[in-house]
């Protein structure tokens, strides 16, 4: 019993970041281009002054960019301001986020405007 608490505790102690909720979420078909993406994570992230361990971009299926203004971190979310409202197709969110305990993690969605 004892070797069985030792195995769980370690898996817990050992789990990293995940993400857990996204406005918009993966997969899904909008109207119009949202006026901020919000990605939320079960830890809080890193925040170091003067630097950018985080980092949050939306793009068109061209590539182009359309994430303006400044990123922002709070506690564990993390989001940016969108612009070309009027634009329609496929987007995907891409981001890294550095875990308050320094494990980074990364990865991609996308979501449609038609």
């Amino acid at each position: 019993m004892v070797s069985l608490l030792m195995v769980s505790s370690a898996s817990i102690a050992d789990a990293h970041s995940t993400l857990i909720s996204s406005i918009p979420k993966s997969g899904a078909t909008l109207r119009a281009v949202p006026g901020r993406v919000t990605l939320a994570f079960n830890e809080k992230l890193l925040v170091i002054p003067g630097e950018h361990p985080n980092s949050l971009t939306v793009a068109t299926s061209s590539g182009q960019s359309i994430t303006t203004g400044p990123l922002k971190v709070s506690g564990s979310e993390i989001s940016i301001s969108l612009k070309s409202r009027k634009s329609i197709g496929k987007f995907t969110v891409t981001y890294r986020v550095v875990s308050a305990d320094g494990h980074p993690i990364s990865g991609k969605y996308s979501f449609s405007v038609k």
